[in-house]
């Protein structure tokens, strides 16, 4: 959203239209585990990225302690390829660093853990991370650089750019079985909304002539 205001201004005799960049097949069947089944967060990111290692390492020094006083054996997944040696040295008995693992291994970590975090604090663009737990319908909770370029998002996800206001947002989120499954199903709706062929068709055919 932010991009194309830049470019609507630059181009102003051009007409600007959002394409959704990742697109899922409504057909696709995706197993959800119930919120009882579930534990632990998750976080999903290549750290290459440079806005992937400043979140991690605000999440895990400002935000996560706090969580941590109210779920003691809770654990965060920090999944992406290429970890620096500042995010290595945050494994612990509470934070497991993976690294690179492959799609099917990463579809168990979206049916088994009960949030997903995107904690970044710089950045461009729909984020693919989001996009993607959305679609494996695992509630998330992020900042306002996170939700980027998503309309409505705010009425499916949890959005904060404060440290304690996030863990707060987290521990809520996660120890409500009623708002867990309503933004699970509530994700559903969305991806359908924006992110399916069907949004996309409906987008490229504005332009495209009978």
């Amino acid at each position: 959203m932010f991009e194309r205001k830049i470019l609507a201004e630059a181009l102003p005799a051009k007409r600007i239209r959002q394409i959704p960049v990742y697109v899922y097949d409504e057909k696709q069947h995706v197993e959800i585990a119930p919120f009882d089944r579930r534990k632990d967060l998750l976080f999903v990111g290549a750290f290459t990225h440079k806005p992937n290692i400043d979140g991690v390492m605000w999440f895990t020094r400002d935000i996560f302690p706090r969580i941590l006083k109210q779920f003691p054996e809770i654990k965060l997944y920090i999944i992406g390829s290429n970890p620096t040696p500042e995010i290595k040295g945050l494994h612990s008995d509470h934070v497991v660093i993976t690294g690179y693992i492959s799609d099917h291994e990463l579809q168990r970590y979206y049916s088994e853990c009960k949030l997903v975090v995107a904690p970044l604090r710089f950045g461009a663009g729909v984020k693919g991370k989001i996009v993607e737990a959305l679609f494996y319908r695992i509630p998330v909770v992020t900042t306002s650089i996170g939700a980027e370029g998503m309309p409505e998002i705010e009425n499916f996800i949890s959005i904060s750019d404060e440290s304690e206001e996030f863990a707060d947002k987290v521990i809520d989120l996660y120890s409500s079985k009623g708002c867990w499954n309503e933004r699970s199903d509530r994700s559903k709706v969305y991806i359908e909304r924006y992110f399916s062929e069907t949004a996309a068709r409906k987008q490229l055919d504005k332009d495209i002539s009978p």
